[in-house]
């Protein structure tokens, strides 16, 4: 699948391998490398003028895609609308499927008609609680996605212990890869100053070790608040939090 991919985007097969020497698997993998990184790495192994016109072609390839997903999300959610069937299991009588420019309203009880099937029926919409889950542009999507994003995205420095952006975020805030998706962590705001000083706390009470998030729920933030007032720091934390906010 990866010859595949990096085969569009060369002219002569012998630089595939150059490619995959430096872990290029695909065109979005080239088009997130900075241009003058790129001729960079592969300054010693192809001309500049080949390595241009890799580089060119892979960000076309990769515009491409980004412009057919956005069309595809476009159709899936065109086709957001609750089907008879679906309404039917709901049990909500007065939700009315509203009528198709070209069907007839006079065939829509009908028994032998033909059952469609869409987005809502296949996945279960109907029932979900809350709309915004639903959405693929909610603020939980468009941090997984930029999460996948970072994760394809390699480090303009080089670092040791990072291979791509993710890893290296992650070096810095652990819990945002543990973050639930929940509407609790997406609409209420948090100052910062609040996040970096409950880290600290999770990484002294734990020594370095793993640090586990804590996601609150829209009709207990207050319970949690008062419970966070009540928690006793460790013997420890009292001398090695002031060394900890001047580095």
């Amino acid at each position: 699948m990866t010859l595949q991919r990096l085969q569009y985007l060369v002219k002569e097969p012998q630089h595939i391998k150059h490619l995959l020497d430096l872990k290029f698997e695909s065109a979005q993998d080239i088009a997130s490398t900075n241009r003058n990184q790129f001729l960079q790495n592969m300054k010693k192994r192809l001309d500049e003028e080949a390595a241009l016109k890799i580089h060119d072609h892979a960000v076309v390839v990769a515009c491409r895609s980004q412009e057919t997903w956005v069309n595809l999300l476009t159709m899936m959610t065109e086709d957001f609308m609750a089907t008879e069937e679906a309404i039917a299991d709901v049990g909500a009588e007065d939700i009315i499927r509203p009528t198709l420019p070209d069907e007839n309203p006079s065939k829509l009880h009908e028994p032998s008609r033909k059952k469609h099937f869409n987005m809502t029926s296949i996945f279960d919409l109907q029932d979900t609680p809350c709309q915004e889950c639903c959405s693929v542009v909610r603020a939980s999507a468009y941090f997984v996605d930029l999460l996948k994003f970072l994760q394809h995205s390699r480090c303009s420095k080089m670092i040791k212990v990072a291979g791509n952006v993710l890893k290296a975020l992650a070096l810095r805030r652990p819990d945002l890869q543990k973050l639930q998706l929940s509407c609790a962590n997406s609409k209420n705001m948090v100052p910062y100053i609040k996040i970096v000083n409950e880290i600290m706390v999770s990484y002294i009470a734990s020594e370095g070790g793993s640090i586990s998030t804590v996601d609150e729920e829209e009709d207990s933030i207050s319970q949690v608040a008062s419970m966070k007032k009540k928690t006793k720091w460790p013997p420890h934390a009292r001398t090695e939090l002031p060394k900890l906010c001047f580095l």
